[in-house]
């Protein structure tokens, strides 16, 4: 007979499945299978964006290169409309050996004019002159600092 206040531990049985169950193939059969399809998937997703990536990659390349043709060929159009690369470095060494012009401040016709609020005498460039600088009709230009070498000049 046992005593239930004894001292004795008790001991639990407890029923263990077997290990080939068939509770257990089915979960693992299941995980397995799940896992497959989930790497199938992620396969046919990182196959897909790298197709689409090297389509992008070189619809990109096309377009740089017909930018570059097109820019190539108002380069020649600017310099004269000749095609061939020798006209265009004559054109170019000619260009950069043409005189460089110098406005004479005196000889350069002044205007009164109010300029942020304060009366000023501008200068007024020949349309000639202008356009040899690059300046267009309206174009305004201050000068912050004189050029290094020059004494500074206070108008009256």
């Amino acid at each position: 007979m046992t005593d239930q206040n004894s001292n004795e531990p008790q001991t639990c049985s407890t029923k263990k499945a077997p290990a080939n169950s068939p509770g257990d193939s089915r979960y693992t059969l299941l995980v397995t299978g799940l896992l497959v399809v989930i790497i199938v998937a992620l396969s046919v997703l990182w196959l897909r964006e790298r197709s689409q990536r090297l389509k992008y990659h070189q619809q990109m390349v096309q377009l740089q290169k017909a930018l570059e043709e097109a820019q190539t060929r108002a380069m020649f159009a600017a310099l004269g409309g000749g095609t061939s690369v020798d006209a265009v470095a004559s054109k170019i060494q000619l260009m950069a050996e043409k005189p460089q012009f110098e406005v004479v401040r005196e000889e350069l016709a002044t205007i009164p004019m109010t300029v942020n609020g304060k009366p000023r005498q501008v200068l007024q460039l020949s349309g000639t002159i202008a356009a040899r600088a690059g300046f267009i009709p309206g174009d305004l230009i201050y000068v912050t600092e004189p050029p290094a070498g020059r004494a500074k000049k206070i108008a009256p």
